[in-house]
């Protein structure tokens, strides 16, 4: 295993900032347990793995792949975890499809926490959700806590930035307190749902999507966006 320079270590340290991670089409990812999901699923987006000295994963790292010694200075430099987890991968961006109107997808509009739109990454993918429609001002995916709540589920689940909700979505149904209450609705498919800002909700709402809410038995003003797409997704899976 080869180390990389402090020229090298800088480069990618840029890597942290979004802008030139789609610049260059590359993001950084960091821990065991997604790493060992990612070599599993999506060993072909892996450009190059970094480990600290003298650590050995208890998984097979792949003989196909470049892997390089980082020094503790390095990680330290690198990181964007409280502790470094002693392994990290260099990404290639994955490439994004288009919207697919025969599938199901969620909107998502101008959702800002990394960890919110990272839970709703892995469970759009555990509910087999195939794509996920984001608004510009969304949290990026490669944002570092994102990918870590996601785990490899974004490499699953088509991520695509668009502007408004596709014209030719046909059954659009929109997350909202003042909505039909979830059980009295028989979701048509291929549905879109649309979730909105953490404290905002939703701003934009085309006039033939159907209203939905979850009806309240506490006093709890709201309900977590990550939760709450949880429940919808269940609650359209059962009806």
């Amino acid at each position: 295993m080869n180390r990389i320079s402090q020229n090298q270590c800088k480069e990618l340290k840029k890597l942290h900032l979004s802008k030139y991670r789609y610049a260059r089409q590359e993001f950084l990812i960091e821990g065991d347990k997604i790493i060992q999901e990612i070599i599993q699923d999506g060993l072909s987006w892996i450009k190059a793995i970094y480990v600290t000295e003298n650590y050995v994963p208890q998984y097979t790292l792949p003989h196909s792949v470049p892997i390089y010694v980082l020094t503790s200075a390095q990680s330290k430099q690198l990181t964007q975890m409280q502790v470094f987890p002693k392994i990290m991968a260099l990404m290639r961006i994955p490439t994004v499809s288009e919207y697919n109107p025969l599938q199901n997808a969620l909107f998502l509009e101008s959702i800002r926490d990394p960890g919110n739109l990272g839970t709703i990454i892995r469970t759009c993918d555990w509910y087999g959700i195939p794509q996920i429609l984001l608004t510009p001002d969304c949290v990026d995916i490669y944002n570092p806590k994102t990918l870590q709540a996601s785990m490899g589920s974004f490499l699953r689940v088509n991520c695509i930035t668009v502007e408004e909700i596709p014209q030719n979505a046909s059954n659009v149904y929109i997350a909202d307190l003042q909505g039909i209450p979830i059980e009295q609705i028989t979701f048509q498919e291929p549905f879109i749902l649309q979730m909105g800002n953490e404290s905002k909700g939703i701003q934009n709402k085309l006039p033939h999507a159907v209203s939905v809410t979850i009806p309240r038995i506490g006093k709890a003003e709201s309900l977590n966006v990550a939760v709450a797409t949880a429940v919808f997704l269940e609650r359209i899976r059962t009806s």
